[in-house]
């Protein structure tokens, strides 16, 4: 967040074309830009959810390049997660900026986050046509997962596999000392593909490749997040405990595989299981909704009737929020329809 409010500082005292603009002090830009940081810790936080957006709106008004502050705003929405408010501060910035292969990527990405697959080939493909020539390994990767989810599979996986080809391009051609691409991660959407078109043996074949080659822990971690998956997919209950097990272990912190773990063991009845699991989720993010539901429903089967309830008033305070969000991003689309 830091970096967003230098960022924001830089761009509001920047000259937009006014001799006056160009002047302001950087004082009043700074006021701004930690105005802009303390609405986007309150949206994060479901607070005053109208008067932040209505703010964060002027506050792109006001500045000196409109698109460039609705672009890092939608961004450092888009690192926290709030991928439906980010692709709506994303389109903002693109209305200005429609040849900007960058924007049009991160539209994508947004839709392709929120399974709006259409909208998101869409941006995807202008993307793949914006961007400088080279390696768009990032554009294949999310048109995968987009056809995948449009259960076209075929498509999805010579998507994938052109991701991991690009990808070993883009590190092929990297200048010396800038950081490689994880091609893990492409790898990983490729077994992913293989998985939901139910090519079980085909995706466990590729994971064991990788965790051979898998060095970092956050690699391993999810290479048998996804192993896991699969085994469950497949019926084989205790080997997928095990690999959701090799998955936490490989990175203790890491909410997603302890979350996983814990919902499987859920939809087993193995709440005693699940219990610590799940604790050990809210302790790392007090805000995860899905926890605390689960929670609530599994300590009363435990005898803890009192701390279930407990459980349930934290989910509903959350879930108000994410729904008060939810209905005020109706009005902030409408907003941005009416700037086109």
């Amino acid at each position: 967040m830091k970096a967003l409010v230098a960022g924001l500082v830089m761009l509001f005292i920047v000259a937009g074309g006014a001799a006056a603009r160009a002047q302001a002090p950087q004082g009043k830009a700074g006021n701004e830009a930690t105005r802009i940081e303390q609405s986007l810790k309150a949206l994060r936080q479901g607070r005053e959810v109208e008067a932040n957006l209505a703010f964060l709106r002027a506050s792109i008004d006001r500045a000196a390049d409109p698109s460039a502050v609705a672009q890092q705003i939608g961004s450092a929405l888009f690192v926290d997660g709030r991928y439906a408010l980010a692709v709506d501060f994303f389109a903002m910035a693109r209305a200005r900026r429609p040849d900007d292969g960058s924007l049009a990527l991160l539209v994508g990405r947004s839709h392709a986050l929120l399974h709006q697959f259409d909208p998101a080939l869409a941006a995807l493909a202008d993307a793949d046509r914006l961007l400088p020539p080279g390696p768009h390994p990032i554009v294949h990767q999310y048109a995968a997962i987009c056809l995948m989810g449009l259960q076209r599979f075929d498509e999805a996986e010579s998507r994938a596999l052109r991701a991991i080809e690009e990808a070993k391009a883009w590190n092929a051609a990297l200048p010396e000392g800038r950081a490689p691409l994880d091609v893990v991660d492409y790898e990983l959407t490729l077994a992913n593909v293989l998985h939901v078109a139910v090519r079980f043996d085909e995706a466990l074949a590729l994971l064991d490749q990788l965790a051979a080659r898998a060095k970092e822990p956050l690699d391993r971690s999810k290479v048998e997040l996804l192993r896991a998956k699969i085994l469950d997919s497949r019926g084989d209950v205790e080997a997928a405990a095990r690999a959701f097990g090799v998955a936490r272990e490989a990175t203790p912190d890491r909410v997603e595989p302890i979350y996983e773990m814990a919902t499987f063991f859920v939809r087993r009845q193995r709440h005693a299981e699940a219990r610590p699991l799940l604790e050990r989720v809210v302790e790392l993010d007090p805000d995860h909704e899905g926890a605390w539901f689960n929670l609530a429903r599994l300590l009363p089967r435990l005898g803890d009737a009192a701390g279930g309830k407990a459980a349930m008033a934290r989910y509903r305070t959350l879930h108000d929020a994410s729904l008060a969000e939810d209905a005020h991003l109706t009005e902030l689309r409408r907003a941005l329809d009416a700037r086109k």
